[in-house]
C-alpha cells in the first residue's frame, strides 16, 4: 500500500517535471520539490523514506513538544527524508581541527514545506495510524504492569 502510494507520488512528479520540460509553467518551489522526489527515487531506498517517514509520526506522538508546529513537523521529516540521499550532504576542511566536515544543505523553506504536503499526504494517514497502534499497545503494557504490580503487593 505504502509502496504503491511512494509510487504514484514519484511518477505524478515525473509527469509534472516533464510537462514543465515542455514548457508548461510551474512555480520553482514545486519544480525544485519535484526534482527532490525525483532524486529521493533514484538514489534512496524506498523502504529507507517509508521508515524514516513513519519514524518521524511515532517520535511526534511520543513527544508533542519536541515541534512547535506542524510545519516544524514537516520540515523535520524533510530533513531527514532527504539526508538519506548523499547529494545534500556538503563537506568542507576544518583548519582548525584538520579534519573534512559533513555538513546537512537544506533547501529553501517554500521547496522544504511544499514536499513535506506531498510527504504527508502520501504517508500521512499510515504514520497515523501506526503512532495510535504503538500508544495503544504502550498504554495496554503498563495497564498490564500496573496490574501485576498489584497482584504482588496483594501477595506480600
Amino acid at each position: 500500500m505504502l509502496i504503491k502510494r511512494w509510487e504514484a507520488l514519484a511518477s505524478y512528479a515525473e509527469e509534472q517535471l516533464q510537462s514543465q520540460q515542455r514548457g508548461v509553467p510551474m512555480s520553482r518551489h514545486l519544480m525544485e520539490a519535484m526534482n527532490e522526489l525525483r532524486k529521493l527515487r533514484q538514489f534512496a531506498e524506498l523502504e529507507a523514506v517509508i521508515e524514516v517517514t513513519l519514524a518521524m509520526y511515532l517520535l511526534e506522538d511520543d513527544s508533542p513538544r519536541r515541534f512547535r508546529s506542524h510545519q516544524a513537523f514537516g520540515r523535520q521529516m524533510v530533513r531527514r527524508v532527504r539526508a538519506l540521499v548523499d547529494g545534500h550532504i556538503g563537506t568542507y576542511y576544518d583548519t582548525e581541527t584538520g579534519a573534512v566536515k559533513r555538513v546537512y544543505r537544506d533547501s529553501k523553506p517554500r521547496t522544504t514545506d511544499t514536499l513535506a504536503k506531498f510527504l504527508v499526504e502520501a504517508f500521512g494517514v499510515a504514520g497515523v495510524s501506526l503512532a495510535r497502534l504503538e500508544r495503544t499497545d504502550r498504554e495496554r503494557k503498563a495497564q498490564e504492569q500496573a496490574s501485576l504490580n498489584r497482584a504482588l503487593t496483594q501477595l506480600t
